[in-house]
């Protein structure tokens, strides 16, 4: 793992924790937090760089890392980071404005560490732990060519699976009674079934936009990609 990749990690790995518990010590029953997409994406980040630290995705590591297992870590931080900062950014936009009078800068002391510490700084330093360990050299390649375009896609592409596996399972929990969809704009009751439709189309093409800027050609100091 690259310096400047450990230090990021070391530094999210605390940012993730600390917005986890104040998050749950925010709501009144555990299933509540564990309904947000935000949350269980931050759960899967923090193991993910856990093990980072550990060593266990460097093809380098001990007991000598695959290749493929060093892709597969990739995949996965890169899905996980994909999902926190487009949890982040749909927070700032959709969610945020609509919470009380719109001021999310004014909640509780302990609601506001949570929403930065989950939604600002996990995303921000996630975004550099990926970039700085050569994450996209790993699934994209070097290159800047169209076929490297593609491949970008795909990849950006794979990590729907993610969002997609929770929409439908929070729905069904929903539906059972379990839990409410945290989001208003996915909650069949507010909108109806079109409009949760709609909403997760928009919310994959955004979702998918993401990732593709995750994977983007780093631009070099001399305005070079």
């Amino acid at each position: 793992m690259k310096a400047a990749a450990r230090r990021a990690t070391w530094a999210l790995v605390p940012c993730l924790a600390v917005g986890l518990a104040l998050q749950a010590v925010n709501d009144a029953a555990p299933p509540v937090t564990l309904s947000y997409l935000t949350v269980l994406s931050a759960l899967g980040l923090l193991a993910v760089s856990g093990w980072a630290l550990a060593g266990g995705g460097s093809a380098q590591g001990a007991g000598g890392t695959t290749a493929q297992r060093r892709r597969a870590f990739v995949l996965a931080r890169g899905m996980l980071t994909t999902a926190s900062l487009a949890s982040g950014v749909g927070y700032l936009l959709l969610i945020a404005p609509q919470e009380g009078e719109g001021y999310w800068l004014l909640d509780s002391p302990r609601a506001l560490a949570a929403s930065v510490l989950l939604h600002v700084a996990s995303p921000v330093l996630a975004v550099v732990s990926c970039r700085a360990d050569g994450d996209r050299v790993v699934l994209v390649g070097a290159g800047d060519s169209g076929a490297g375009f593609g491949r970008a896609a795909r990849v950006a592409a794979t990590w729907l699976g993610w969002p997609t596996a929770w929409l439908a399972l929070a729905l069904v929990a929903e539906a059972t009674g379990l839990v409410t969809m945290p989001y208003p704009f996915l909650r069949a009751s507010d909108v109806g079934w079109w409009g949760v439709l709609g909403a997760a189309a928009v919310s994959a093409v955004a979702w998918w936009l993401t990732g593709m800027a995750l994977l983007a050609p780093a631009r070099r100091r001399d305005g070079t990609r």
